[in-house]
Parts: C-alpha cells; sequence; structure tokens
C-alpha cells in the first residue's frame, strides 16, 4: 500500500510544497551507510528490503493514529491487512506491541489526526499527525517509526508547530515520538524546547526560499 500522497493548495487554487518536499531537499548521507551495511550483512536486495522495512512503518503509523483516538488496533488491522504482504504484517507486529505497551501508560484527548492545513503567509502545506490533549497537556504530537532522528525531523516540526499556530490553535507542547523498528533500535521520546524550534523555524524558512529560488534555474538535460 503506497503512503497517503497529499496535494496541497492555497486560497487561490494554486498548488504549494509540502512540509516533507521542502526539508527533502536535504542530502541523507545516512542512507548510503545503511545501504553499505546491509552490504555487508549480505542483503543482495536492498530495494525489496527497504519497501519491506518501509511498509511496515507506514502500517505502524495507520494504526497506531486510530489507537490514540481509542480505536482497536485489530478494527483497523481490517481495513488494512489485505493490502500488506505477510512480511510486511510481520515486520510491524512487535513494533505496535511496542507502541501499544507505550500508549497504554497515557491518556489522549484527540482533536484531529492527520490533519492537512495550509500557510497562506509562507506557502506551504503540512499534515499534522496528532494534536490533542496527553496527560492533561495541548500537545503537537509526531510518531516516527524509524532507527533514529534526523536533524529535519526538527524542521519538520517547527513547521507544523507554526501552521498550527498560524490558523490559532494554541499548542502547549512539542514532542516526537520514536519507535524503532526492532527491540535494537530502541525508543526516545524528546520535547522540543522553544528554543530548538525557532532554530528549527529558521532554518525551515531558508529551505522554503531555496525551494523557490532552485525552480528558477534552468532545467538541464541528462548527463551522458
Amino acid at each position: 500500500m503506497a503512503k497517503k500522497v497529499t496535494m496541497f493548495k492555497n486560497s487561490k487554487g494554486i498548488r504549494v510544497p509540502s512540509v516533507t518536499t521542502i526539508c527533502g531537499q536535504l542530502d541523507k548521507p545516512g542512507l548510503m551507510y545503511w545501504a553499505h551495511k546491509l552490504g555487508l550483512e549480505g542483503v543482495s536486495d536492498l530495494r525489496a528490503h527497504r519497501d519491506a522495512i518501509g511498509q511496515a512503518g507506514n502500517l505502524a503509523h495507520e494504526l497506531a493514529l486510530p489507537f490514540l483516538s481509542g480505536v482497536e488496533i485489530g478494527d483497523t488491522l481490517k481495513t488494512l491487512q489485505s493490502v500488506y504482504t505477510p512480511e510486511e504484517l510481520a515486520l510491524a507486529a512487535p513494533i505496535m506491541n511496542r507502541f501499544t505497551a507505550w500508549a497504554k501508560g497515557h491518556e489522549f484527548q484527540t482533536d484531529f489526526e492527520e490533519e492537512s492545513f495550509i500557510s497562506e503567509r509562507h506557502q506551504f502545506g503540512g499534515r499534522i499527525d496528532w494534536f490533542g490533549i496527553m496527560d492533561g497537556v495541548p500537545t503537537l504530537l509526531d510518531l516516527k517509526f524509524t532507527k533514529a532522528l534526523y536533524p529535519e525531523s526538527t524542521y519538520q516540526m517547527s513547521a507544523y508547530l507554526h501552521l498550527l499556530k498560524e490558523h490559532g490553535i494554541d499548542v502547549h507542547r512539542t514532542k516526537i515520538f520514536r519507535f524503532g523498528r526492532t527491540e535494537e533500535e530502541g525508543f526516545e521520546e524528546p520535547e522540543l524546547p522553544e528554543d530548538v524550534l525557532e532554530t528549527g523555524w529558521n532554518v525551515f524558512l531558508r529551505l522554503r526560499e531555496i525551494y523557490d529560488l532552485a525552480k528558477t534555474l534552468p532545467k538541464t538535460g541528462k548527463a551522458a
């Protein structure tokens, strides 16, 4: 099952870039290290391996957000299991076991999940994972089912925070929850302080400028 793709348009119906697209301009050197490591471990089909792990993460994400709103994993899985392979389902199972064990230790009151917003001021769009009351505090929450967190996660979260602020939504806390896809990859739940979010926002604004500047360059032909 392909990950959901949202087309963002401003009030005039003109398409604007997403937070993910803007931050995606940054290089990802970790991918090269990951591919090298798997090669040494004897994994020959890197693409198939990567896709299976990625899909397991996508499935975990699709199961986790409704769970925070009180929907049981089994109920959501009934609508999804036919579009995921047995390997992807098996890879997602231990992730969800760790996620549900964590989530049951907190209280959640969902205002919205996977909600899209547009910034008319800065002309970009973003899909918010979850916002609501977590343990009594209005919280912007982003779920990551990955091996590690990278700087671009901070840039993304600062952009999501400003999207909500632009729409008059009061956020008291901004948190990322990362669940590793294996026990060895661990778990972390950093709360992003104001100074870090402000720096992340300044980086994001520069990436937004770069996105527009790059589009003004002449297109080059394919390399020989």
